[in-house]
């Protein structure tokens, strides 16, 4: 049982390490694309745009946070 927790435990590491590599990929790319993003919640409430977004709208994150997109 030892051996098999390691082991998964070990193979969960690895896979936590993949994720969070492909996430900081992505955030990158939305940072630094000249295209427009938003980021929204659940609920669909804005909770993060890049610089893109705010030169194509002129509106700032601190405008816009906790909105939804059609206010």
């Amino acid at each position: 049982l030892l051996i098999w927790t390691s082991r998964r435990l070990a193979e969960t590491e690895g896979e936590l390490a993949r994720r969070t590599a492909e996430v900081n990929r992505l955030a990158m790319v939305a940072q630094r694309t000249t295209n427009g993003v938003l980021i929204m919640d659940p609920a669909r409430r804005i909770v993060w745009s890049n610089d893109g977004f705010t030169r194509l709208t002129g509106f700032e994150l601190s405008d816009i946070a906790g909105r939804l997109p059609r206010e």
